[in-house]
Protein backbone atom coordinates (compact mmCIF):
# COMPACT_ATOMS: atom_id res chain seq x y z
CA UNK A 1 0.00 0.00 0.00
CA UNK A 2 1.75 3.28 -1.10
CA UNK A 3 0.18 6.66 0.05
CA UNK A 4 1.79 10.04 0.22
CA UNK A 5 0.95 12.93 3.00
CA UNK A 6 -1.53 15.32 1.67
CA UNK A 7 -2.11 19.06 2.85
CA UNK A 8 -5.41 19.89 3.36
CA UNK A 9 -5.56 23.33 1.56
CA UNK A 10 -7.84 25.48 3.52
CA UNK A 11 -5.86 24.67 7.03
CA UNK A 12 -1.94 23.94 5.47
CA UNK A 13 -2.46 20.43 8.10
CA UNK A 14 -0.53 17.48 6.92
CA UNK A 15 -2.81 14.49 6.93
CA UNK A 16 -1.89 10.58 6.55
CA UNK A 17 -3.24 7.17 7.17
CA UNK A 18 -3.12 5.10 10.58
CA UNK A 19 -3.15 1.71 10.73
CA UNK A 20 -4.32 0.44 13.87
CA UNK A 21 -3.73 -3.38 13.77
CA UNK A 22 -5.54 -5.04 17.29
CA UNK A 23 -4.45 -8.80 17.73
CA UNK A 24 -4.80 -11.07 20.42
CA UNK A 25 -8.22 -11.75 20.67
CA UNK A 26 -9.03 -15.35 22.26
CA UNK A 27 -11.91 -15.75 19.94
CA UNK A 28 -14.33 -13.65 17.69
CA UNK A 29 -17.40 -13.96 19.64
CA UNK A 30 -17.99 -9.82 20.59
CA UNK A 31 -16.90 -7.01 19.30
CA UNK A 32 -13.89 -5.41 19.17
CA UNK A 33 -14.23 -1.63 20.15
CA UNK A 34 -11.24 0.79 20.24
CA UNK A 35 -10.94 4.92 20.46
CA UNK A 36 -8.53 7.11 19.61
CA UNK A 37 -7.49 9.97 21.65
CA UNK A 38 -5.79 13.22 21.09
CA UNK A 39 -5.63 14.61 24.69
CA UNK A 40 -4.98 13.60 28.15
CA UNK A 41 -8.56 14.34 29.13
CA UNK A 42 -10.39 12.44 26.32
CA UNK A 43 -8.22 9.62 27.28
CA UNK A 44 -9.12 9.41 30.60
CA UNK A 45 -12.46 10.18 29.75
CA UNK A 46 -13.22 13.57 30.91
CA UNK A 47 -14.09 14.67 27.48
CA UNK A 48 -15.60 12.73 24.34
CA UNK A 49 -13.21 11.16 22.36
CA UNK A 50 -11.44 12.11 18.73
CA UNK A 51 -12.51 9.28 17.47
CA UNK A 52 -14.12 5.62 18.29
CA UNK A 53 -14.87 2.53 16.09
CA UNK A 54 -16.24 -0.95 16.57
CA UNK A 55 -14.98 -3.43 14.53
CA UNK A 56 -16.18 -7.12 14.11
CA UNK A 57 -12.88 -9.33 14.78
CA UNK A 58 -11.77 -12.32 12.42
CA UNK A 59 -9.17 -14.77 12.77
CA UNK A 60 -8.48 -13.23 16.36
CA UNK A 61 -7.62 -9.37 15.32
CA UNK A 62 -8.89 -7.19 13.62
CA UNK A 63 -7.42 -3.49 11.16
CA UNK A 64 -8.80 0.14 12.10
CA UNK A 65 -7.86 2.59 8.81
CA UNK A 66 -8.15 6.15 9.75
CA UNK A 67 -7.44 8.16 6.72
CA UNK A 68 -6.79 11.84 6.34
CA UNK A 69 -5.88 11.90 9.79
CA UNK A 70 -4.23 15.20 10.68
CA UNK A 71 -0.60 14.37 11.78
CA UNK A 72 -0.55 15.03 15.77
CA UNK A 73 0.25 13.30 18.99
CA UNK A 74 -2.27 10.12 19.77
CA UNK A 75 -3.21 7.51 22.11
CA UNK A 76 -5.24 4.47 21.33
CA UNK A 77 -6.54 1.75 24.03
CA UNK A 78 -8.73 -1.01 22.75
CA UNK A 79 -10.79 -3.74 24.25
CA UNK A 80 -12.85 -7.05 23.78
CA UNK A 81 -16.66 -6.78 24.07
CA UNK A 82 -16.96 -10.49 24.57
CA UNK A 83 -20.47 -10.18 25.26
CA UNK A 84 -21.05 -7.00 23.01
CA UNK A 85 -22.59 -4.97 26.00
CA UNK A 86 -20.61 -1.23 25.01
CA UNK A 87 -19.07 -1.42 28.14
CA UNK A 88 -15.76 -2.85 29.28
CA UNK A 89 -16.51 -5.47 32.15
CA UNK A 90 -15.23 -5.24 35.69
CA UNK A 91 -15.05 -7.41 38.28
CA UNK A 92 -16.13 -6.39 41.97
CA UNK A 93 -12.74 -5.15 43.07
CA UNK A 94 -13.07 -2.55 39.80
CA UNK A 95 -10.31 -4.21 37.59
CA UNK A 96 -11.31 -5.61 33.78
CA UNK A 97 -12.55 -9.22 33.31
CA UNK A 98 -12.30 -8.45 29.52
CA UNK A 99 -9.02 -8.40 27.24
CA UNK A 100 -7.93 -5.14 26.89
CA UNK A 101 -5.04 -3.16 25.13
CA UNK A 102 -3.09 -0.03 24.73
CA UNK A 103 -1.04 1.88 21.86
CA UNK A 104 2.61 1.00 22.42
CA UNK A 105 1.26 -2.04 24.18
CA UNK A 106 1.57 0.01 27.60
CA UNK A 107 -0.12 -1.86 30.75
CA UNK A 108 -1.01 -0.10 33.70
CA UNK A 109 -1.05 -1.17 37.41
CA UNK A 110 -4.56 -0.46 39.32
CA UNK A 111 -5.71 1.84 36.49
CA UNK A 112 -4.93 2.98 33.08
CA UNK A 113 -1.38 3.55 31.94
CA UNK A 114 -0.25 7.51 31.83
CA UNK A 115 -1.08 8.94 28.82
CA UNK A 116 2.48 10.26 27.64
CA UNK A 117 3.27 6.45 28.20
CA UNK A 118 0.46 5.54 25.50
CA UNK A 119 0.78 8.33 23.49
CA UNK A 120 2.70 8.34 20.27
CA UNK A 121 3.81 10.73 17.32
CA UNK A 122 2.00 10.46 13.90
CA UNK A 123 3.80 12.23 11.76
CA UNK A 124 3.87 10.46 8.67
CA UNK A 125 2.22 9.34 5.36
CA UNK A 126 0.84 5.89 6.67
CA UNK A 127 1.73 4.71 10.14
CA UNK A 128 0.68 1.65 11.37
CA UNK A 129 0.63 1.23 15.35
CA UNK A 130 -0.17 -2.45 16.85
CA UNK A 131 -1.62 -3.16 20.18
CA UNK A 132 -2.19 -6.80 21.54
CA UNK A 133 -5.50 -6.92 24.09
CA UNK A 134 -4.78 -9.13 26.74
Amino acid sequence: MTALSQERPESGTKTGTLIVLIGGFEDDRGDARAELCKSPEEYKGERETFRRTVLPIKNGKVEWVLKDLPWGKYAVKAYHDKNANSILDKNAMGLPKEPYGFSNNARGFFGLPDYETVAFKFDQAVMTVPITVK
